[in-house]
């Protein structure tokens, strides 16, 4: 009898040890699992879609080359962001985007008190506030913001399964920069102006 209760009450603790070793970290984000949405959250990117005028793309781009790497390199060194892109392609038609520049944040906490993190940097890299401006009024005639989007980055968004051959297989879709995509065909930009770095 008390071996067998001794058996028993090590069997509960290798489970209860074995079951508390699988939760995970408060400092995790939630899994799809454990909110019950059909993805997981990521990090959050902010999108700025630039409209070039005909013919100046590579002005356009040299005069980014020094300023927006300059300050992103910066904010990468500081730990203000994690990455960064330009995406370069053709326009569908004359009013669309063909360049994208793109930063990413670790998550939506990211961007409170940004602003303050970030102007020193401008300052470092740009110059003053009378700089900054005429840098932005000189990119005018090189370009025009179309908007900007803040999107987050999602890992496997599961679709209904479908029944294919008369088996039911599941579907899913690696959700991301697709989405920019989607948004765009839908023509769900915000179209609110932003000056880049």
């Amino acid at each position: 009898m008390k071996l067998r209760v001794a058996i028993l009450i090590t069997a509960s603790c290798v489970v209860a040890g074995f079951a508390g070793a699988q939760r995970p970290s408060p400092s995790a984000p939630p899994t799809a699992a454990a909110t019950g949405a059909p993805y997981t959250e990521h990090s959050v990117w902010d999108i700025t879609l630039v409209k070039t005028k005909a013919g100046l793309n590579d002005d356009y781009l040299r005069s980014i080359a020094q300023t927006f790497k300059g300050t992103m390199e910066e904010e990468k060194k500081q730990g203000l962001i994690m990455d960064y892109k330009v995406l370069i392609g053709d326009s569908s038609n004359r009013e669309d985007f063909n360049i994208l520049l793109m930063v990413e944040y670790k998550n939506m906490a990211a961007f409170d008190g940004l602003r303050e993190k970030t102007d020193p940097i401008m300052t470092k890299v740009l110059g003053g506030q009378d700089a900054q401006r005429q840098l932005a009024v000189k990119r005018l005639d090189v370009r025009e913001i179309l908007g900007t989007k803040t999107m987050r980055s999602h890992t496997e968004v599961d679709l209904p399964r479908t029944i294919q051959g008369g088996s039911v297989a599941p579907r899913s879709m690696h959700c991301g920069f697709a989405a920019i995509i989607c948004h765009r065909a839908r023509g769900l930009l915000n179209p609110l102006a932003r000056s880049e770095s």
